[in-house]
């Protein structure tokens, strides 16, 4: 097999899966834009952060305001 035709088959293979990714973004976006953060806060966050479950989970974790999310990025930095 030739590199182009490798190349064109894996991509046909991959698609059912970017399609997943563009749905669950899609999802977090809309999620992000509803708690009230801005849409490069949301870019910024998808680069920064590689775990599609804790960026979900950070949602929450920012919207609380709680001393639970201060205090655990002190402990996990300063230790």
């Amino acid at each position: 097999m030739k590199n182009k035709e490798i190349i064109k088959k894996a991509f046909e293979k991959s698609i059912p899966i970017m399609c997943s990714y563009l749905f669950v973004s899609i999802a977090y976006g809309v999620m992000m834009n509803e708690a009230g953060f801005a849409w490069y806060v949301a870019i910024l966050v998808s680069f920064l952060i590689y775990t599609g479950a804790f960026q979900f989970l950070l949602i929450t974790l920012l919207i609380g305001g709680n001393f639970f999310t201060y205090n655990w990025c002190y402990s996990s930095f300063n230790e």
